[in-house]
């Protein structure tokens, strides 16, 4: 028994050793497109998990390289490939999501891929769940329907139609803890306020990030929110890790 255990432990060890990559690396999800990875930069202990949802017309390799800057290589950051966007060329590489059955099917393939490649090297849940535009339209109701898998939300430009009080309670009750928009547009950001009052009085912590010159994107100013952020909440001690 004692040396089943030993076992178990070394090998645990031994795949936590192995070296994550540092850059967006293909990671091959059987019956769907490859899916972007990067590791963190210490892996003597389990790390949280961050899934990004990237936007339509976009690709999974721009929001990797980018979550693993932002969280300082604190996790794991995976983003599923989705589908290629129709209208576009092989040399452009650009990329949508399914229905959001589908995408969710994949987000679940893409997961399990990722843990048994490290078993041992990834915490319980997923910490974080980050969306950009379209992404951010399926996370926030990938969240809503499974909030206590989905506890901490980032949505980029998107997401907001879907908080109302019922929602808000609902993600609420169901283990929904934060909550954290990023506008760059007047529009999203009039709406992200009004989701964020709908979150608040559910008793979800939230924030709203603005930065009207950034357009439908990221900006300078609204990275270094997400940053801060984060280094608050505590990313290198897991967010959404009990």
């Amino acid at each position: 028994m004692a040396a089943r255990v030993l076992w178990s432990a070394f090998i645990a060890a031994a795949a936590i050793a192995a070296t994550p990559p540092r850059e967006p690396t293909p990671l091959a999800v059987s019956g769907f497109e490859d899916a972007s990875n990067v590791g963190p930069s210490a892996t003597s202990a389990p790390r949280p998990l961050v899934l990004v949802l990237h936007g339509n017309y976009d690709r999974p390799e721009w929001e990797c390289k980018l979550w693993s800057d932002i969280i300082a290589e604190a996790g794991w950051v995976l983003c599923p490939r989705g589908v290629r966007r129709s209208g576009t060329t092989l040399e452009e590489d650009r990329w949508t999501y399914p229905p959001r059955t589908a995408a969710r099917k994949e987000m679940e393939a893409a997961i399990a891929v990722l843990r048994g490649h490290y078993p041992g090297g990834i915490s319980e849940g997923v910490a974080l769940l980050v969306g950009m535009s379209l992404g951010s339209t399926h996370g926030a109701a990938l969240a809503v329907a499974d909030p206590a898998h989905w506890s901490h939300l980032v949505l980029v430009e998107g997401g907001t139609s879907i908080w109302t009080d019922a929602t808000a309670k609902q993600y609420a009750s169901g283990g929904g803890r934060l909550v954290v928009f990023a506008c760059g547009q007047p529009s999203c950001a009039k709406e992200a306020g009004a989701a964020a009052a709908a979150l608040r009085r559910a008793g979800v912590e939230t924030e709203v990030v603005v930065d009207l010159t950034a357009g439908h994107n990221y900006s300078d100013q609204i990275v270094e929110a997400l940053k801060q952020r984060f280094r608050a909440l505590g990313l290198s001690g897991q967010p959404g890790h009990e």
